[in-house]
């Protein structure tokens, strides 16, 4: 069961991924008057992914400069003999601190991994969305947990039990339910933007197939990020976040962009998708407000796309990569919402009315969050077998912080009151700074 410091942090994701989503798409429906002077819809996907990448890429100056801090804390503190360390726990204790947490070349490399997924399987599911339409978009992100889940099972190692499955299996009928209601509610009112261009089968069998391939490619880059934040290699979320940021900057500035200007289009200069006439929208102070809007709402998106997927790999830190899935399809009710209030109470060309089929919706949202509750154990269902409950460590839920996954760091972790030490302690700053006498270590120098 999950504990009250990780509702917190999921609800922080929920609201920061809701935002994100929500500016995206108030950005896509602007009117703004673009470099060739005429009115256009601000619809730049591989701009703001590329801006995506760049926030994400911020989280790695601010991971070293905390590791910088701790390291200059650690030196002003007591030395370890004083605060009651034999000489033999401190050998060991400085041992585990210089080597705790490295950002190795081998760490490196293995995060363009997970960068490229992130990459990769967006731009699938963008391609998909080009022959298919937006509801079958939504109705097919679902899958990503189940493809989440067996990818844990066969790649992790994990053992799913029969709650776990049933949970599971709730979702995505709550999910399928709400991308129902989605589909015949744009039927409905006739306002699906792809609903007038109707597609061959074959171009919407395409359409579908990519986005169910960009579903697992998505759901492969939440299992690594789980892979490099357990042992061996405990790699902190930020410095996951940050040094995926770096790569998919990297090839976003290098590869994508230049491509998207190369390929023809509809953009000025006869361009698939101009990034020179985005940044004009940018910096342009002509437009009659509308330039400041988008400005707005880009420094709105850097911010919260920088905090969600922070804590989208936090979440996967602290629980699994399915818990990552649950986040991510959670955040659609919260949208819904406020589509809802901007469509009444803002403008309608921002929002989502409410049609016949929105009770399906909501009920969608109820099986879903039952679904949630019933994977974690919260709610038993009768003739199952469930696990005592062993608890959860929450001394260490900080994304700054090094995941307590290894036995030297859950023992002081627990020792270790909350909030005592800075957040980038290893486990030896932990106990040399409290005088603790880990058994562990005493173990490992007895047998040096």
């Amino acid at each position: 069961m999950l504990n009250k410091s990780f509702a917190l942090l999921f609800g922080a994701g929920l609201i920061c991924g809701s935002i994100n989503s929500i500016t995206l798409k108030i950005c896509y429906q602007t009117q703004v008057e673009g470099m060739d002077g005429r009115d256009e819809q601000y619809e730049k996907p591989w701009f703001f992914s590329f801006v995506m990448f760049l926030a994400c890429l911020c989280a790695l100056p601010v991971y070293y400069a905390g590791r910088m801090i701790d390291e200059m804390q650690r030196r002003k503190s007591a030395p370890g003999v004083a605060s009651g360390m034999r000489p033999d726990e401190l050998s060991v204790a400085s041992a585990d601190e210089s080597t705790s947490d490295p950002v190795t070349r081998e760490i490196f490399f293995y995060l363009l991994l997970p960068s490229m997924c992130d990459l990769l399987g967006t731009s699938l599911q963008q391609m998909g969305l080009c022959v298919t339409t937006v509801s079958v978009f939504q109705m097919l992100k679902g899958s990503i947990l189940l493809f989440s889940a067996f990818l844990s099972v066969s790649f992790l190692g994990k053992r799913l039990t029969g709650y776990n499955w049933v949970g599971i299996g709730l979702c995505l009928i709550a999910l399928t339910m709400v991308g129902m209601a989605s589909v015949w509610g744009a039927d409905e009112q006739g306002t699906d933007p792809a609903a007038s261009d109707t597609s061959p089968a074959a171009q919407q069998a395409v359409g579908i197939l990519l986005i169910l391939i960009g579903q697992v490619i998505c759901a492969a880059q939440y299992v690594v990020e789980e892979y490099l934040l357990r042992p061996p290699l405990n790699v902190t979320p930020m410095a996951i976040v940050g040094l995926e940021g770096f790569w998919g900057s990297v090839v976003m500035g290098c590869i994508v962009l230049p491509l998207c200007a190369f390929l023809p289009g509809s953009d000025p200069g006869g361009e698939y998708e101009s990034t020179q006439d985005a940044l004009f929208v940018l910096s342009s102070n002509e437009m009659d407000g509308s330039g400041h809007l988008i400005r707005f709402l880009v420094a709105v998106f850097f911010v919260s796309v920088l905090l969600y997927n922070i804590i989208g790999v936090t979440v996967t830190a602290e629980s699994s990569a399915i818990h990552h899935t649950f986040l991510d399809a959670s955040r659609t009710l919260l949208i819904w919402l406020v589509s809802i209030g901007l469509f009444y109470f803002v403008d309608p060309q921002y929002g989502e009315a409410i049609t016949p089929y929105s009770w399906l919706q909501a009920i969608g949202f109820a099986i879903l969050v039952l679904g949630q509750v019933t994977y974690e154990g919260i709610i038993r269902v009768p003739g199952l077998k469930y696990e005592q409950e062993k608890g959860r460590s929450s001394a260490q839920c900080s994304p700054l912080a090094s995941y307590p996954c290894s036995p030297a760091d859950r023992w002081v972790a627990k020792a270790s009151p909350r909030g005592a030490t800075t957040p980038f302690s290893s486990p030896g700053a932990l106990a040399k700074e409290k005088g603790l006498k880990n058994p562990l270590l005493e173990k490992n120098a007895v047998a040096v």
